[in-house]
């Protein structure tokens, strides 16, 4: 590497380096102020509820009866849920620990096993959130608590969202709907409205969905406006997906609502989906300035609260901004954040399995019908042996008793040897995985840096503007070239051969195996057997260019031996020009040569299409030696108009019903815009892939590359 290059690379790497210390000093600072924004509203609710706190606390210290204790507990843990701390799981057990004993305090029982389910889902913790929350449902489905009924089914199907079994959790929303509906209480009723629509939205069920929380929102909640709110930005957040760009509006109207009501409710939570989805809105709508302000809210609000899912959510809406901005170095950083809180929060849903646990809940049901079943097939046999056998079946009752409780007692000690057991397992799998993460984090670092500079390099090789401007016309070309990853399995080529007479000018646009690292490999290979091939062995004709580079691509990789199938698909030109006395150029022939990928051009209004030879440079060989056709364009006095591209664009998913662009469509884009002018139609091409990828939700599945030229 010589000095200039080194200095280039230095100065790279410092920029990178800057932006990071940057980033960090705007992060500490905006967490300063996050705090200090925080605490200030917090002290004046912390200083409403110190009182009631106060007077509970006092109340629990004086002489009350079991049923009047649990009461007081339960509302100490519910004033304590929202502050993040062990104080809930401590007054929740000790309502427990008393109200099992008691057969008067089910209800209160069953709130304290939801304050638990609730604890424990913010900690992540699925698994033994959902099953306080089943033991919560076996007593209030016992007890026919209506109300609670409601809440369990909702939290159930909740826990079956974070899951992704969509459809589990809308058959819960379903339960809950039906006894909210026929309770006649709105607060009711709006809250299984909710969920049932925004389970509609996961599904793609967006008429319905709409239905749904315009139904909700019409119901009267005047003293409830939290309800109102969820409400709002889950309508908005249907007419977000149904159609981005035609209801963004509305979208952003609903979302704004919503976002007022949690403010003024003091609900962090739901502030935070309101501004990441008015980022996304903006986002849509191009509006990168307001997007990136809205995200930023979110993510102080995120990490303050320590909302592990709703960060990542952020971290992808950040990415795909800075894509669309086209600053790869800050999409790409962004994207590594989301994707390492993606997999460790997918880590964590393996990890809980709510099957098991709802099975668990059927054999403890099953297990208690059968008990019962048992005491009252004894209960019958007593009373018919009568009186005269009361003092043997009570002396037989008693040991039974004590042998029933001697044999508890081992099960339990048996349980807890199991479950330290466990523990420590787990304990031990948690530190390798902690060691593997940092590991994988260290080297994926180094990794990313490699590729950014191997990105630098690709684009050095590639043919530069200024040589396209001149041979061209400013006006007369453009390059669509969109790799997936950061460097591009494609790549396009152009080189000029000139003599006294004639001039040819070859034009290419080639597609290699894969994408990414691998394929950037395979484009360098293409680039440079090219240039041997048309520069130093003096070969010019399309098919015979083609020709020597499948020989070569199977010569350098030695594919004969290694039976590797890598190669390329390619459109190649030649275009031929006599030079006049005047210094001026007359446009000859062109020659057309292709290897998977046609050629698309337009003259006098009508598109036409060279189909290309059906084999692939480099790869797999049945036939003794492969030849590629050779086709001429006619021409007239008109001006001609030439597509040469790869596969990727007519191969990308998306649009309403997710599904390929294809050819057809393609051919139909390239009809409408053959008029325009040349830069302004790649600008086309570029916004109507953009909206196809965009209206169907998805990602860029391969490199795209077009090139346009008019003659």
């Amino acid at each position: 590497m010589n000095f200039k290059k080194l200095l280039q690379k230095l100065k790279f790497t410092s920029y990178i380096a800057i932006l990071n210390f940057i980033e960090n000093l705007q992060n500490s600072m905006k967490k300063l102020i996050l705090l200090i924004c925080f605490l200030v509203p917090t002290y004046f609710v912390f200083s409403q509820n110190k009182l009631e706190l106060d007077n509970q606390h006092q109340l629990l210290r004086s002489s009350l009866p079991d049923s009047a204790r649990v009461k007081v507990m339960n509302k100490i843990a519910y004033q304590y849920r929202s502050a993040n701390t062990d104080s809930v799981k401590f007054y929740a057990e000790m309502v427990i620990s008393v109200a099992q004993n008691n057969d008067c305090c089910h209800a209160e029982l069953s709130f304290a096993l939801g304050l638990l389910s609730g604890h424990y889902k913010r900690k992540q913790d699925f698994a033994v959130a959902n099953d306080y929350l089943l033991q919560a449902l076996e007593i209030d489905e016992k007890m026919n608590y209506k109300e609670n009924l409601i809440f369990d089914y909702i939290d159930i199907g909740n826990l079956y969202v974070e899951s992704l079994d969509i459809d589990k959790a809308l058959e819960y929303y379903e339960k809950a709907l039906q006894i909210g509906k026929a309770s006649n209480d709105p607060k009711l009723y709006a809250t299984t409205l909710y969920n049932y629509g925004i389970t509609c939205v996961k599904l793609k069920k967006y008429s319905e969905a709409e239905k749904i929380f315009n139904e909700g929102i019409n119901i009267n909640l005047p003293k409830d406006i939290y309800r109102l709110g969820t409400l709002l930005y889950g309508l908005g957040r249907v007419y977000m997906l149904s159609d981005s760009l035609k209801n963004s509006d509305l979208a952003l109207e609903h979302t704004q609502k919503s976002l007022e009501i949690f403010i003024k409710e003091n609900n962090n939570s739901w502030q935070c989906n309101s501004y990441i989805q008015i980022g996304d809105i903006h986002r849509l709508k191009k509006n990168y300035t307001l997007a990136l302000q809205h995200y930023q809210k979110a993510l102080q609000i995120s990490q303050y609260k320590k909302y592990a899912d709703l960060s990542i959510e952020i971290y992808d809406g950040i990415s795909k901004l800075f894509y669309d901005q086209k600053d790869i170095v800050k999409a790409y950083k962004y994207q590594l954040k989301y994707s390492l809180g993606r997999d460790s929060l997918e880590q964590q849903r393996k990890i809980f399995s709510i099957s098991q646990t709802q099975r668990s809940y059927q054999t403890r049901k099953r297990n208690k019908e059968i008990l019962l079943e048992k005491e009252q097939k004894e209960e019958q046999r007593n009373f018919f042996i009568g009186i005269a056998s009361f003092l043997v079946l009570s002396a037989m009752g008693l040991s039974w008793t004590i042998y029933q409780k001697l044999k508890s007692n081992q099960l339990l000690n048996q349980q807890k040897e199991e479950i330290e057991l466990q523990t420590q397992k787990l304990q031990s799998t948690n530190q390798q995985l902690n060691s593997a993460y940092s590991n994988i984090h260290r080297k994926n670092a180094d990794l990313t840096s490699s590729i950014i500079y191997a990105q630098r390099i690709q684009k050095a090789i590639l043919p530069f503007k200024e040589q396209l401007e001149e041979s061209f016309g400013k006006d007369n070309f453009f390059v669509l070239f969109q790799p997936k990853d950061i460097v591009s399995g494609d790549f396009y080529w152009f080189e000029e051969i000139q003599n006294l007479k004639q001039k040819i000018t070859f034009v290419a646009v080639a597609d290699c195996t894969g994408h990414g690292v691998p394929g950037a490999f395979m484009s360098m290979i293409g680039n440079q057997l090219l240039h041997e091939i048309i520069i130093k062995n003096q070969t010019h004709v399309p098919n015979l260019i083609l020709n020597e580079l499948h020989k070569e691509v199977h010569r350098v990789l030695r594919q004969k031996e290694t039976n590797t199938k890598d190669g390329m698909d390619i459109c190649l030109i030649a275009i031929h020009k006599n030079q006049l006395s005047d210094r001026s150029e007359i446009l000859t022939k062109i020659e057309y040569s292709g290897a998977m990928n046609s050629l698309f051009y337009v003259q006098n209004s009508k598109l036409e299409e060279i189909k290309a030879t059906k084999r692939s440079i480099g790869g797999s060989q049945f036939e003794s030696e492969r030849f590629f056709e050779n086709n001429e364009i006619l021409l007239d006095q008109t001006p001609l108009t030439l597509y040469l591209c790869s596969d990727g664009y007519q191969d990308q998913f998306g649009g309403k019903e997710n599904r390929k662009f294809m050819v057809r469509q393609m051919k139909r884009v390239f009809g409408e815009i053959s008029e325009k002018p040349m830069p302004e139609q790649g600008k086309i091409l570029l916004q109507t892939i953009q909206n196809w990828i965009a209206e169907g939700r998805e990602r860029q599945i391969d490199d795209m590359t077009i090139m346009g030229l008019k003659l």
